[in-house]
């Protein structure tokens, strides 16, 4: 009865032994999957394992181009904005400080050091005195006689002095002169008219006051052909 145990012991031997190749048998199917699984899905995959049978496969898939480029466009559409608003703001400060350059030199230079003292401030000063020496029905003919000889004088002076508005614009020196001289037009028919009448009463009498209205008009022309220029300097 005591060797009855010990006869079965080698069968519980061998037993366990028959069901370690069941084990062994089957962590070679484990890796048999894992790369079945591998080609399966195409993509480079991690294997972690754990302490049981089982097997985690950890995938990444690959990006296509086109979501590549979706990711980047955000980051490259600002990095073009960037560039183009850099480009502009260039172009501008340099138009700006060439704008200026050629504004300063022909406004602080030209018009205030060369023009005005010569001929804009003079003519200003006469223009303004027409309106209290003028002659009238009140003076003589002899009296408007000399005045029309002074003012033809005057004007030949500002027509010389405003010649310097050739150094700064050609077309605007074109165009004072010819207000200067529709002025000088009005102001000598005034005189002549007046003169005639003052020396024959039966002439028609020459209106004063819109004579003067005239004048004042076409001297103001001629000072707003001038701002205009000096606003618009530096932007050709």
């Amino acid at each position: 009865m005591v060797t009855s145990p010990q006869a079965g012991a080698p069968k519980q031997a061998a037993s366990a032994t028959a069901k370690a190749p069941s084990t062994a048998s089957s962590a070679p199917k484990s890796v048999e999957q894992t790369k079945s699984t591998t080609l399966v899905v195409g993509m480079p995959c991690e294997v972690a394992t754990g302490p049981t049978s089982a097997v985690v496969l950890m995938c990444k898939a690959d990006e296509a181009w086109w979501e590549k480029g979706l990711l980047t466009l955000p980051s490259l559409i600002t990095s073009i904005a960037a560039l183009i608003l850099s480009g502009l703001a260039y172009k501008y400060n340099r138009a700006k400080d060439q704008r200026a350059r050629k504004q300063s030199i022909s406004d602080d230079f030209w018009l205030r050091k060369v023009v005005s003292p010569v001929a804009i401030e003079p003519f200003v000063k006469f223009v303004i005195s027409l309106s209290s020496t003028l002659p009238s029905t009140t003076s003589s003919a002899e009296d408007t006689k000399k005045f029309w000889a002074a003012g033809t004088t005057n004007f030949g002076e500002f027509s010389a002095s405003f010649f310097n508005l050739e150094l700064i614009s050609a077309d605007l020196h074109k165009e004072v002169a010819e207000l200067l001289e529709a002025m000088e037009d009005e102001f000598s028919d005034y005189c002549g008219a007046l003169q005639q009448y003052l020396n024959d009463n039966t002439q028609p009498v020459p209106d004063h006051k819109q004579t003067l209205l005239n004048l004042g008009k076409t001297s103001r022309a001629m000072m707003q052909a001038i701002a205009k220029f000096q606003a618009n300097v530096g932007d050709d």
